[in-house]
């Protein structure tokens, strides 16, 4: 749980997660798991999602494996009852699911995946909550200078249509 103070009071995260591996052998195994996350913005507003995951990892040769995983849940948007509302609480929510792929070897890891695949809408109150569905790229290289340091340079794009303007988010890192 991640908490706030001063004029970001009330404001938190919490997070759990779960995952376990099965079916294992030395060409595959698979994953499965549980997680569920909760975003307070002040003492009224709450965000809530929970999913189930699978994922299936294939070994390509002795030095790659190729991944594919899904989860599915559901998003969960509340006002807890205040003035505003008339004093009942308001809940909406909607189902949401995210898909991707994976490659990757010791050093190398190359990611493509769709989040939010469903394109929700949520209504709580007057507003639409889009929940956008957005596809992700994800590319690190490590090296190894000596066994004290280890540089990894890394990419994350993110593509997103929203009503008919697209664009396109990048972030540099290492």
């Amino acid at each position: 749980t991640r908490r706030s103070n001063g004029n970001f009071a009330g404001i938190s995260t919490s997070a759990f997660s779960s995952f376990f591996r099965i079916n294992s052998n030395d060409n595959s195994f698979n994953i499965i798991g549980l997680d569920f996350n909760n975003d307070k913005e002040g003492p009224v507003i709450s965000r809530n999602r929970g999913y189930i995951s699978y994922a299936r990892h294939q070994k390509i040769n002795d030095d790659w494996f190729f991944a594919g995983g899904i989860s599915l849940g559901l998003y969960n948007f509340s006002i807890k009852a205040n003035a505003a509302t008339d004093g009942s609480g308001i809940s909406a929510g909607a189902f949401d699911g995210n898909g991707g792929l994976f490659l990757y070897s010791k050093n190398t890891k190359l990611s493509l995946s769709v989040d939010q695949f469903s394109n929700a809408k949520v209504r709580p109150l007057d507003q639409i909550i889009q929940l956008n569905r957005h596809y992700c790229f994800i590319g690190e290289q490590s090296f190894t200078i000596n066994e004290y340091l280890k540089i990894t340079p890394s990419v994350f794009a993110r593509y997103m249509e929203k009503n008919l303007n697209r664009y396109m988010q990048q972030t540099w890192a290492l």
